[in-house]
């Protein structure tokens, strides 16, 4: 039989009110309906439309497939058959072999129904029943979202839920099981005679969350399960309490809410536990019986305008090792800010205030800093003009900081500063950078320790600084073509002159002592990290890089440089075992390698220059493909400065997904000290699919920190996918 399309945009009365297949009346159309169909009969006698071979049918956002479908205008239903689909506006498609239709395809019986919803989820029944094109009640249903064997597309998915009833809510977006059975590879391994889930097109819904379990000798067996809360469209609330079997329970919650004009979220915890501390020998005492103890923190931000924002962070814990004691954060300085920030153009300005919590061993005097205020201001042009053919860029600077302690210096802070910076590339090919600065810095200072006397007198007064500053940067970069291949070679030379000095005893060093020196600042106009101290005195940095770039994508290169110190003195600033201490300093260098794509190492070292001694090496390197990788973290501290100790440890990591959805991994942190030993060392395995998650993670730990104690720590998760927000 010839094939042909017949479109016919006619009237609806309530399903599919066809007066004739010509339309003749259309008074009473109320939506449009799309038929095409291999052949069409119309009885009109009887008022029945019959459409065969390939039908498709089309109203609104719902579609319905069939090899025969038959409509009777006089009772409004329409029965399909044969390779029948029904596509609804949710995503959601409807297999079946017979259907009977009504009300706009939204009310129906269906025989053997099979369903695919928005994300592939399955939904099979014996027969099922459609109420208003919402609510699909099943009659003996089985839901898995996990996809079927390839090889055998019979066999019993991963996991699946059975139950004798299964009612599809698509107004409540939710699916409701009645005498429910979970089973595994089609074992059952689990009953409640109800349970609930959201469909796949809810993406935040209230229920209980995957739990989580784990672990150790301080805490015992923990077991944590989250109950989340969708209070509305811009908030929601997770609730989870903590139960262990050495400790007595605690609670921790997490409130989040967003706004038209931006969002924050707060957190917290609490329990009633002892608290021990020990003293710097090493001893160890209980301080309080039954202490409430918890930590809270937050974020905040907000939008103003185009420019500007502000917000807020808050971290703050009632004792030192709470967050670690409970496997909340490993963090040793909590910060809390206020603050607001604009943003135009190249220009920044910030405005906040500080609090910071310490919570090292070292710090038992317990000294709260406080920032109030901190305002930093950077205007920086687009670009400037000095004539001659001569571009640039102006930079303007302000800094004003309010630093109170509860025991300690206190500090009063303003400082401005512009820098010039001309770049200019010569017809030969060398770039050279010139960079005039100027800045001055007042300070008043209260209850500061005397250098020269640390028992004496604490200093107390105002103190004032101009430091101007001239830079030239010169860079000659040659590059040569080979094949498959390019080189560069990168001589550079940095000359800076500044007046000696800058640094009297009335200013305080708040924002500069970790000063560490290495590749990435040794060309920068100032080693230091801060305001607080500047590098007066005259210096020459040298130094170059040598690079291959492969045409297909690896590369290779190598830097070294030295900086020379002109002024004697200047070296007076740096710490020992800074590699600044000395006029000639420490040679720094860094290597990096990454010939395939399954290959990238990073190498940097700081050589002593007087008899060559490596102070200071750091590697990482990660190399191979997913199914065996390996990871190596090395770091040698020969000297220790700035409050670090000597050290030499390597941490290592072994991963592979050995499978399409099993993945694994041992790792191990040692050191390498005479007297060190294993820090810690673990394992974990992890299986994850489409429907199903599964992980198991040990770590053994050999640290010990007052409530934290050397021993083995298990963690176990498994969620099931939508089932992972059941409410029960």
């Amino acid at each position: 039989m010839r094939k042909f399309g017949l479109f016919l945009f006619i009237g609806l009365l309530s399903f599919l009110t066809i007066n004739s297949l010509y339309a003749q009346d259309t008074s009473a159309i109320d939506e449009s309906v799309l038929l095409s169909a291999d052949q069409v009969t119309y009885d009109d006698e009887l008022g029945i439309v019959t459409a065969i071979g390939t039908v498709e049918i089309a109203q609104g956002s719902r579609t319905l497939l069939a090899d025969r479908v038959v409509f009777n205008r006089r009772v409004d239903s329409v029965s399909a058959s044969g390779n029948v689909m029904l596509i609804e506006p949710t995503g959601e498609v409807v297999f079946t072999d017979y259907v009977e239709l009504s009300d706009q395809m939204k009310d129906g019986v269906i025989r053997e129904l099979h369903i695919i919803l928005s994300d592939n989820s399955r939904l099979a029944a014996e027969s099922g029943t459609r109420t208003g094109g919402k609510r699909t009640e099943m009659r003996r249903g089985v839901f898995s979202p996990c996809k079927l064997c390839e090889d055998d597309p019979k066999a019993a998915p991963l996991w699946q839920v059975k139950a004798r009833k299964v009612v599809h809510d698509t107004d409540k977006k939710e699916i409701r099981y009645y005498d429910a059975r979970l089973e595994w590879f089609g074992i059952p391994v689990a009953y409640t005679p109800y349970l609930q889930h959201p469909d796949p097109t809810v993406k935040r819904k209230s229920g209980i969350l995957a739990p989580s379990f784990f672990s150790n000798d301080d805490l015992g067996f923990v077991t944590s399960v989250p109950y989340y809360f969708a209070i509305d469209d811009s908030k929601d609330l997770t609730i989870t309490p903590i139960v262990m079997t050495k400790q007595l329970p605690a609670l921790a919650a997490e409130y989040r809410q967003r706004l038209t004009t931006g969002y924050y979220r707060i957190a917290g915890s609490g329990t009633v536990a002892d608290r021990r501390e020990r003293d710097l020998d090493g001893n160890y005492s209980v301080v309080k019986e039954d202490e409430f103890r918890g930590h809270v923190e937050g974020l905040g931000r907000f939008d103003i305008d185009d420019n500007w924002r502000w917000g807020f962070d808050v971290n703050r814990t009632t004792d030192r090792n709470y967050l670690k004691r409970y496997n909340f954060s490993d963090r040793e300085i909590l910060r809390s800010d206020l603050f607001a920030e604009g943003f135009h153009g190249r220009s920044y300005t910030l405005g906040r205030a500080v609090d910071y919590q310490d919570l090292r061993l070292l710090n038992r005097v317990n000294s709260e800093e406080k920032l109030l205020p901190i305002v930093d201001h950077q205007y920086v042009t687009e670009g400037y003009d000095f004539g001659g053919g001569l571009g640039g860029r102006l930079q303007f600077d302000f800094n004003a900081m309010n630093l109170m302690r509860d025991h300690g210096t206190q500090t009063r802070r303003i400082s401005g500063g512009v820098n010039v910076e001309v770049p200019y590339t010569s017809p030969i090919g060398t770039v050279t950078t010139v960079t005039a600065s100027a800045r001055a810095d007042g300070y008043s200072t209260k209850n500061l320790i005397d250098p020269n006397n640390p028992d004496g007198e604490r200093l107390r007064g105002e103190e004032g600084r101009f430091f101007p500053q001239l830079t030239v940067d010169t860079r000659y970069p040659f590059v040569q073509y080979g094949n498959g291949y390019s080189h560069v070679i990168e001589p550079i030379v940095m000359a800076s002159i500044a007046p000696k000095g800058g640094n009297p005893a009335l200013i305080p060093n708040e924002d500069s002592l970790d000063n560490e020196f290495d590749d990435t600042n040794l060309f920068s106009r100032s080693r230091f990290t801060g305001i607080d101290r500047v590098e007066g005195g005259s210096r020459v940095v040298y130094g170059g890089r040598s690079a291959l770039y492969f045409d297909y994508g690896g590369y290779a290169s190598v830097f070294a440089g030295q900086s020379l110190a002109l002024d004697e003195h200047v070296t007076e600033l740096f710490r020992p075992g800074s590699g600044l201490e000395n006029r000639e300093s420490d040679y720094v260098g860094r290597v990096d390698v990454s010939p395939i794509k399954d290959f990238d190492l990073i190498y940097r070292f700081r050589v002593k220059k007087s008899d060559d001694e490596i102070r200071r090496q750091d590697l990482s390197a990660i190399f191979g493909p997913e199914i065996f990788q390996v990871s190596v973290d090395y770091l040698n501290l020969r000297e220790g400065y700035g409050g670090y100790e000597p050290r030499e440890e390597v941490t290592g990591r072994i991963s592979s997904q050995f499978a399409k959805y099993y993945s694994t991994h041992i790792s191990a942190r040692r050191d390498l000290s005479s007297d060190g030993g294993f820090l810690n060392y673990g394992a974990g395995i992890q299986y994850q699919d489409e429907c199903l998650t599964w992980q198991f993670d040990w770590l053994r730990n050999f640290t010990r920190d007052e409530d934290v104690s050397e021993g083995d720590t298990f963690y176990t998760r498994l969620v099931f996918k939508h089932l992972g927000e059941v409410a029960f």
